[in-house]
């Protein structure tokens, strides 16, 4: 998180927050003109699945990953297919179900791991429970007739059909062929 939180959410559109947040910088969410709070909400899984917003102009709900707020935005919106880009879904220091750090030895390093505190005390990825996140997501928009499609190359994130990402982009040249 940034240092500046309330200079950040001043400069910010939109802003998604937890209570915690709000609780901590009330002055910086309610002064701001620019921005438009929408509840973010933790509803721990039931039966292996987390909540899933029907009416993201009210909440959110949190799944451990932005990419899993997102998709309730594109399903808010009314999209009714909806393209993962760059979601690798593979990190190189992560936390396990039974709250154990995990460090694999890609060679890469993570957003998180060149920060200046200890290991133990940042929050890690849980990547378990993105998952989880990510097939309460499939379950939900397969049942509303909306699909989800992962046209990431590579990575490790599968709750989603792969597409290939090269088949889905049109470019420029693509589009003189057309009109030729």
């Amino acid at each position: 998180m940034k240092k500046d939180l309330p200079g950040t959410i001043a400069e910010s559109f939109y802003s998604f927050i937890s209570a915690k947040q709000y609780h901590k910088y009330p002055e910086a969410f309610c002064s701001s003109k620019n921005v438009a709070m929408i509840p973010m909400r933790y509803k721990p899984p039931k039966k292996n699945l987390y909540g899933f917003s029907k009416d993201a102009s009210k909440e959110v709900f949190e799944g451990l990953t932005i990419t899993y707020t997102c998709i309730q935005l594109a399903v808010y919106m009314g999209f009714s297919e909806i393209y993962l880009l760059g979601v690798d879904h593979n990190y190189s220091i992560e936390i396990d179900d039974d709250g154990n750090i995990i460090k694999q030895n890609t060679g890469e390093k993570n957003y998180f791991a060149e920060a200046e505190v200890p290991i133990d005390s940042i929050n890690l990825p849980k990547v378990v429970e993105m998952t989880r996140a990510y097939l309460t997501a499939e379950k939900y928009c397969k049942a509303h007739g909306i699909h989800i499609y992962n046209a990431t190359r590579g990575g490790k994130l599968e709750a989603f059909e792969r597409v290939d990402f090269d088949s889905i982009i049109v470019t420029e040249k693509d589009k003189g062929q057309d009109n030729a």
